[in-house]
């Protein structure tokens, strides 16, 4: 069982991508994950007396994933989705054609975002951020695409206690219809309970302006296209 809902004829995007992994990278095992409305699908689990095997479809493309957990000794992953990351180094900015910033919060009715500044530049904000996925975006118009650089800021205001905001990525279009992304920032919390829980993804705070790093990759190549 799962969810087949979702968009299946749109580009997947790998959850690593665009979200932090929240436990703590020492503690568990990831295989895969796509954010959610991307590569709809579900699961067969099969329990047999000496191990589980849960098989991973995706709609209209078939198995993509398996995973087998026996009932004493480690889980093994015997397919894996083969979808390259995104993330990469800054490309050359006069192929990009649309450039935006993913950005996650929440809070008990959103996180209504203040002043945003991107590299010290104002940026339009739009609704209260109220997904915790990085669905929502804060567009970077044309004019300040000679701002984006390999290591950038996100200044943002959080308003009010509770509110948590983070996952924020660059995403660039370019004009071959390619993808490249930046790294994903942790999450920046007025969340006490957050913090302490999961300290390693969300750095407390108070009410006020928050400062989030965005970083390209430093290396000189570019990022490979999703191969699905």
């Amino acid at each position: 069982m799962s969810t087949p809902l979702g968009y299946p004829d749109a580009p997947p995007v790998p959850l690593s991508d665009v979200q932090p992994i929240l436990p703590d990278a020492g503690t568990f095992r990831y295989g895969w994950g796509f954010l959610e409305d991307t590569m709809p699908g579900w699961w067969l689990v099969t329990v047999e007396e000496d191990r589980l095997t849960a098989c991973w479809y995706a709609l209209g493309r078939g198995l993509e994933g398996v995973v087998s957990i026996p009932k004493s000794g480690p889980a093994e992953f015997l397919q894996v989705p083969p979808c390259k990351s995104t993330c990469g180094a800054l490309p050359d900015m006069a192929a990009v054609v649309r450039a935006r910033i993913r950005l996650a919060g929440s809070g008990a009715h959103g996180a209504a975002l203040g002043q945003v500044l991107f590299n010290g530049q104002p940026l339009q904000t739009g609704k209260p951020l109220v997904y915790f996925d990085s669905r929502q975006f804060i567009d970077i118009p044309k004019k300040l695409f000679p701002c984006i650089e390999t290591q950038n800021e996100l200044t943002v205001e959080l308003q009010n206690a509770g509110e948590s905001v983070g996952a924020a990525v660059i995403e660039l279009l370019l004009n071959n219809g390619r993808i490249v992304r930046s790294g994903v920032s942790p999450f920046y919390t007025t969340n006490a309970a957050y913090a302490e829980r999961l300290p390693h993804a969300f750095a407390l705070r108070g009410v006020g302006k928050a400062v989030i790093p965005i970083s390209f990759q430093l290396d000189a190549g570019q990022a490979e296209p999703f191969s699905l």
